[in-house]
């Protein structure tokens, strides 16, 4: 059973009730990138807070990587690849402060997907997308802080398949309408719904004098001529934009609150779209 972006209100509600997985279902269970990375945010909150029932709940869903994801977000210090120049499918990385994001690791980091998402060929439209994961790595240190030196938890994802190719950052900072409010233009905004629309509308910033946020633009203008999918969670706000001719096409809903905000891109190679196993 792939645990997914939808997925992901329904699994924190759970938490949140102090339910169990159910005895015929434990193990059972596999997780997108997107999925994957929240898991491990959710994780490693709840041992900070001694929350028993959420590590017992995440470890009965049996999902290989979640653990060295959890891990990362607990490790201090450099985060070094063994192989900085190397071609992986599937890395994580830990966005703890704005200092992570100014060094030779993420540099590389971002390489490394530039490389696996190309397979090493030049692609001016995988230099969009790993332009735009910059851009929404950097949005986690600009505006998901509440207070800017007392840091939330963060990660930045990558995932390449045969198929797909999707990267996703979550954080469980203060979620887009709290940061868009401190912008005095966008200080009558009142849910998160309303706050997503001010984004994906008018790409909306939080910060004070800017009307728009460049790495919004280019994400939802730039990437318009690829097999793309931009998935948007933020409180109980949950958008999902596809590729729609020369638009988007929007679905969004309401749900259960998840803490924070997630982005996640996912762009097919052959005409399907979804979000798969990491």
């Amino acid at each position: 059973m792939l645990i997914a972006s939808k997925t992901i209100p329904e699994i924190q509600k759970a938490l949140d009730s102090g339910r169990s997985v159910p005895a015929d279902k434990q193990g059972r269970y596999s997780a997108s990138l997107s999925a994957l990375l929240y898991l491990a945010v959710a994780a490693h909150r709840g041992k900070q807070r001694g929350d028993c029932n959420t590590a017992n709940f995440i470890a009965a869903l049996g999902l290989a990587r979640l653990q060295l994801v959890v891990d990362l977000l607990a490790a201090d210090g450099r985060q070094k690849s063994d192989n900085a120049f190397g071609t992986y499918d599937f890395e994580v990385y830990r966005i703890g402060s704005r200092q992570d994001l100014l060094t030779d690791d993420w540099v590389y980091f971002c390489d490394r997907f530039r490389r696996a998402a190309s397979r090493r060929k030049q692609s001016p439209a995988v230099l969009a997308i790993a332009s735009v994961f910059r851009e929404m790595a950097d949005n986690v240190v600009c505006h998901a802080y509440e207070v800017p030196h007392n840091p939330c938890r963060a990660l930045a994802g990558y995932h390449v398949t045969d198929s797909t190719t999707a990267f996703s950052v979550v954080d469980d900072g203060q979620g887009f309408l709290r940061s868009l409010q401190r912008n005095p233009l966008w200080a009558r905004l009142r849910d998160d719904g309303q706050a997503l629309d001010a984004v994906v509308s008018k790409q909306a910033t939080s910060r004070p004098g800017e009307k728009a946020g460049g790495g919004f633009k280019q994400l939802f203008n730039g990437l318009l001529n690829l097999n793309g999918m931009v998935i948007l969670r933020t409180g109980r706000a949950n958008f999902t934009l596809r590729n729609d001719g020369d638009r988007w096409q929007r679905v969004e809903h309401n749900s259960h609150h998840v803490t924070g905000s997630q982005i996640t891109l996912v762009v097919g190679r052959n005409g399907s779209c979804e979000e798969e196993q990491a």
